[in-house]
């Protein structure tokens, strides 16, 4: 190989390794940028669809498993949404029921509308159900139960599929500085709760 070339050769693999060692690996495993990804995505098409929906959002969807039997899924399966803030439901796939189902009888009703089985509203591109936490709302998990209506399609009739427990939404506290906290926490100072257990 003549000199200048192998010179060119090494040159170039050098600047690739250059390359390299200045771009830091992608944060997260396969499943947590592809599923960020994905929920981008759904918000940002949700949010060109109707830009009243909340920024805080939890697509409903349905998909087929390997036999063609519907299958309602979530993204994300639960959410963290603050005290006092909104969060929107969507669907593409068809209208759809939201009812909360507490933990327990002593669990509150945690939004600022009046308890009630809310129906999604919408066109039949996107179906949607926007709600508020109330501002003393208690931190806690709270799972619904979806029914959602699937269109006939050629060849497929129309289907209604429930769900009884899922999805989950888990709320919050605001705590700030100027507020002191919330009554009965030591210095507003909240355990952390995980979407593993919901």
């Amino acid at each position: 190989m003549p000199v200048n070339r192998t010179r060119s050769v090494k040159f170039v693999t050098l600047l690739s390794f250059a390359a390299l060692a200045a771009c830091p690996p992608p944060a997260g495993t396969v499943f947590q940028r592809e599923g960020k990804a994905f929920k981008g995505l759904l918000n940002a098409s949700a949010k060109s669809a109707d830009p009243k929906l909340a920024d805080d959002q939890l697509a409903i969807g349905v998909i087929e498993d390997s036999r063609g039997r519907r299958n309602l899924t979530y993204v994300p399966f639960a959410l963290h949404v603050l005290q006092g803030g909104r969060v929107s439901f969507v669907s593409w796939d068809g209208a759809f029921t939201l009812t909360l189902k507490r933990s327990n009888d002593a669990q509150p009703w945690p939004f600022a509308a009046p308890e009630a089985t809310l129906n999604s509203t919408g066109t039949p591109a996107l179906q949607s159900v926007t709600m508020t936490v109330a501002r003393g709302a208690r931190p806690d998990g709270y799972n619904f139960r979806v029914t959602l209506s699937v269109p006939a399609a050629p060849g497929r009739p129309g289907e209604t599929i429930e769900d009884r427990y899922c999805p989950s939404i888990i709320i919050d506290a605001v705590v700030s500085d100027t507020d002191g906290g919330l009554p009965g926490l030591d210095g507003g100072v909240l355990p952390r709760l995980t979407d593993a257990g919901y």
